[in-house]
C-alpha cells in the first residue's frame, strides 16, 4: 500500500477485522449451543448489556472504548512513518513494548520482575542500538524506498522525526496491554464478547484516526487514491519520486492477513488474561522477529522488500 498505509490501518482494517471477529464469535456461540449443549449463547450474547460478559455480571460499556482505543493509536501513530522505516528496524523497535509494559505493569498493576526480565528488556535496547548502527555504517540515515524498491530522497531531519514518531508509537501499545490485563482479571471478562465489543469501537477510532491525514506530511504523492491502490492500480505511475504503490492485489493478501491477524488478536487477549500483559508481550516478541525474517524476502513481503544486511566488520569493531 505505500503511502497509503494510514488510509489502511484506519479506515480498512478496523470494519474489515470486526467482520472477521464476528464470524469466530457466531463460530464460538455456533460450538456453545450445539456441542455444550448451553442453550444461553444467542445473538444477546454479543449485546452491550450480557450479564455473562464477566464473573461479574454486566460491565461497563465505555471500558471497551478503552480496550480498544490504545490498540488504535498505537497503529495510527506507526503508519505515518512505516514507510521510512525498514522491517528490521521496525521490528526491533516494536519489541520495546516489553519494556514499556514493564514499567506500566509495575507502577500502575504493582507487578514486580526478576533480574531476568529487565536482563530481557536491555537485550531489546541493545538490538536496537545495533539495528541503529547498522543503518548509520554509510554516514547517514537510510533512504526510504517506494513500493517498488526505488530509494526516495528525504532530509535526515525527516529520517530523524519518522523514527521517533514510530518509537513514541509503542507507547500506547503498552498501556492498552496493562489496561486490558487489569479489566480481563479484575472482573474475569469473557475474552470472545470483549473481543466482539472493542471492535465495534475501534471502527469509530480509525474513523477519528484518519483525519490524521490532514496532516502535510513530507511524503511524496498523497492519500486520496488509497481504494484504488488497495484493488490493484497505481494511481500514479511514473511518479517523479517512484511509484507511490504497487501495481498487486493488495485486497487479496489483505485478506489473507487478517485471517492471520484475528487470530493473533484473540490469542493475545488470551494471554493477556491468563498470564500477564508482561508475558503477551514477550510472546509478540517472537512474532516480531519471525515477520522481520520473512519480511525481508520478496515472494513474501512484496518489491519493496530489503534484506537485513550483516554488519560489517568495520562495524563489529566500532
Amino acid at each position: 500500500m505505500g503511502i497509503y498505509q494510514s488510509a489502511l490501518m484506519n479506515l480498512y482494517w478496523p470494519p474489515m477485522v470486526q467482520c472477521m471477529t464476528i464470524w469466530v464469535a457466531l463460530a464460538y456461540m455456533f460450538k456453545k449451543r450445539a456441542v455444550d449443549k448451553d442453550l444461553r449463547y444467542g445473538f444477546s450474547y454479543l449485546t452491550p448489556w450480557n450479564p455473562r460478559a464477566s464473573a461479574k455480571g454486566r460491565v461497563p460499556i465505555h471500558w471497551m472504548a478503552v480496550f480498544s482505543g490504545w490498540d488504535q493509536l498505537n497503529a495510527t501513530v506507526q503508519a505515518v512513518s512505516q514507510a521510512y522505516i525498514s522491517n528490521a528496524m521496525q521490528t526491533a523497535i516494536n519489541n520495546t513494548v516489553v519494556i514499556w509494559t514493564l514499567v506500566i505493569a509495575f507502577f500502575y498493576l504493582g507487578s514486580r520482575f526478576r533480574q531476568v526480565h529487565y536482563a530481557a528488556s536491555l537485550l531489546i535496547v541493545m538490538s536496537c542500538i545495533v539495528g541503529v548502527v547498522v543503518e548509520l555504517q554509510d554516514g547517514t540515515m537510510p533512504k526510504p524506498v517506494s513500493p517498488t524498491n526505488v530509494p526516495v530522497d528525504v532530509a535526515v531531519g525527516t529520517s530523524v522525526l519518522m523514527y521517533a514518531i514510530y518509537i513514541i508509537g509503542v507507547v500506547p501499545q503498552g498501556i492498552g496491554n496493562c489496561y486490558k490485563q487489569k479489566v480481563l482479571k479484575g472482573v474475569d471478562l469473557d475474552v470472545i464478547w470483549s473481543f466482539v465489543r472493542s471492535g465495534m469501537f475501534q471502527v469509530l477510532w480509525g474513523l477519528l484516526g484518519y483525519t490524521t491525514n490532514w496532516i502535510p506530511y513530507p511524503v511524496p504523492g498523497g492519500h486520496t487514491d488509497a481504494w484504488i491502490c488497495f484493488m490493484g492500480s497505481n494511481p500514479h505511475p511514473g511518479h517523479a519520486e517512484g511509484d507511490t504503490c504497487t501495481t498487486d492485489s493488495a485486497w487479496l493478501w489483505f485478506c489473507v492477513y487478517l485471517c492471520f491477524n484475528v487470530t493473533f488478536n484473540l490469542l493475545f487477549l488470551w494471554r493477556t488474561k491468563h498470564l500477564s500483559a508482561t508475558w503477551a508481550s514477550i510472546g509478540n516478541v517472537l512474532t516480531g522477529d519471525l515477520y522481520g525474517v520473512f519480511g525481508q524476502w520478496g515472494f513474501i513481503n512484496g518489491s519493496g522488500s530489503k534484506l537485513m544486511p550483516l554488519a560489517s566488520e568495520a562495524t563489529v569493531q566500532l
